[in-house]
């Protein structure tokens, strides 16, 4: 910043400042997408500390305040059905992985058990449309799916 105040038209300089707006706000949007609401706002303030004009702060912090008040949608899933790898479960997951694709949703699968979560991502990855699903694994007591709305 102190650059742009010594010299005002530096491109190098305005593009570097831009570029840490821009991840303040890409730091911002993976926090909401975890549900972290405080360190979402936390990195909007930076951006806007760093360029309050960069262009997409608004649209940014509007998809932020989108997600955080989008419930998520979470659904238990249980040992029989996992243990067996139930054709009726891999069919709702599909679903599930389907929509979570479609709709730009964030994942979060829940298991205690490693291979049950492998399993899990690998029928909701499997469904279409052809692109890669956004999710993350975590060990818990409970095996669920989490669709998380994220911008």
């Amino acid at each position: 910043l102190h650059v742009l105040v010594l010299a005002p038209g530096d491109a190098r300089a305005r593009a570097g400042i831009d570029e840490i707006a821009r991840r303040y706000q890409r730091w911002a949007v993976r926090a909401a997408g975890n549900g972290d609401a405080r360190r979402a706002a936390g990195f909007i303030d930076l951006a806007e500390q760093v360029n309050a004009k960069h262009p997409a702060l608004a649209a940014t912090r509007a998809g932020i305040e989108r997600a955080l008040a989008t419930p998520s949608e979470r659904h238990e899933l249980t040992r029989p059905e996992l243990d067996a790898e139930d054709p009726a479960l891999a069919a709702r997951l599909a679903q599930l992985g389907t929509r979570a694709k479609q709709d730009a949703l964030f994942v979060v699968i829940t298991s205690p058990v490693d291979a049950w979560s492998r399993w899990i991502y690998q029928q909701m990855n499997a469904a279409p449309p052809a692109r890669r699903l956004r999710a993350r694994s975590e060990v818990g007591p409970v095996a669920s799916v989490e669709l998380r709305a994220v911008d």
